[in-house]
């Protein structure tokens, strides 16, 4: 089967700096990719030259076999959803309202509710566990609370990969688990996620492979059980940390705290 989406010798740079140096990738169907890279990394970047919103420098990106430069703005949108960190919306939409919006690359500005569209809204609202909050307006939420919003968008739109930029920040711990165990879901039935990620945990239990990328370039590619490891939080991160494997899951210790003792 094919890629969904690929770069070949993908590079972008402003003036004499690299922030993307000769990336090659693939996207296939069913995967869920974590990113994983420090601040500054060029994670963000290289999602805004897959999506197409960034020109690349060089190299060239193919969306299903065809040079994403030739895809029509609204055929990218029916291909390609897409998670940011941060969205304010210039009108005040109810939560609803945005996310139905999820449907207007498929259906257009024009096309009127029906009794079909409306049942989807709602459970894109229910699997993220907002199906409370319809009614609200948006730019009244939590940060929290509008990335779930987003994220109900982006399953509205059903397209067969969905790009996540840090999907579980503002999120508290327990929308944090479940954020990843529908992620894993979506991918389990046939689509494709790639997701930005500061948490090798995350990664851990929602990805199925994982892109290192540091200073523009990809350093590592594999699996998560095969790539995530001390060395490879030290390379990344400058950071020490001890590895505990316990059943199905592993966890990382940092050597340089020591824990708060009990009054």
């Amino acid at each position: 089967m094919a890629a969904i989406l690929s770069a070949q010798d993908l590079c972008y740079q402003i003036g004499h700096r690299v922030l993307i140096d000769k990336i090659n990738l693939k996207v296939e169907p069913g995967e869920s990719i974590a990113l994983l890279g420090a601040n500054g990394a060029g994670k963000t970047t290289l999602l805004r030259l897959l999506l197409g919103v960034l020109p690349a420098t060089s190299g060239a990106i193919y969306l299903q076999d065809k040079r994403l430069t030739e895809w029509a703005r609204r055929d990218v949108a029916r291909r390609i959803a897409y998670v940011p960190q941060q969205h304010t919306p210039h009108f005040p939409f109810t939560v609803r309202q945005m996310v139905e919006q999820g449907r207007l690359p498929q259906q257009g500005l024009f096309r009127s509710m029906d009794a079909d569209l409306h049942e989807r809204v709602s459970l894109a609202l229910e699997m993220m566990g907002i199906a409370d909050l319809s009614e609200r307006v948006y730019t009244q939420l939590s940060g929290g609370e509008r990335q779930l919003v987003l994220l109900a968008r982006a399953l509205l739109q059903e397209t067969p990969l969905i790009l996540l930029d840090e999907p579980t920040n503002g999120l508290d711990y327990g929308n944090q688990l479940r954020l990843l165990e529908r992620l894993r879901s979506i991918a389990d039935s046939g689509r494709s996620i790639l997701t930005i990620t500061h948490c090798p945990e995350h990664a851990l239990l929602a990805a199925n492979r994982v892109w290192a990328l540091q200073d523009g370039r990809l350093i590592a590619d594999g699996s998560p059980q095969e790539i995530i490891t001390p060395t490879l939080i030290h390379q990344l991160y400058h950071t020490e940390v001890s590895q505990i494997d316990s059943d199905h899951y592993r966890f990382f210790v940092p050597r340089t705290f020591v824990p708060c003792s009990t009054p």
